[in-house]
């Protein structure tokens, strides 16, 4: 599955990546590279949460409707906001 994800820099040169799918999915990475594998564990714990312990509070109730893919792909389109 495709997930979106916003990119930034922060004021001390920081990639700092949020997938906006879930609730408190962040992340970061020195790297654009580093920000993007880093994002892509959150996006699985974030998963895992939902198919082992049902949690689906941790959606973003904007995209409850989407219904996730098994086997597990993550794949990363970056928006870059600043």
């Amino acid at each position: 599955m495709d997930y979106e994800v916003e990119l930034e820099r922060d004021e001390e040169g920081y990639y700092i990546v949020s997938c906006p799918i879930f609730k408190s999915c962040h992340s970061s990475g020195a790297t654009i590279e580093e920000a993007r594998e880093n994002i892509k564990e959150v996006i699985d714990m974030c998963l895992d949460e939902i198919e082992i312990e049902g949690l689906k509070e941790i959606l973003n109730p904007k995209y409850a409707h989407i219904k996730l893919q098994n086997p597990r792909t993550i794949n990363i389109n970056l928006l870059q906001l600043a």
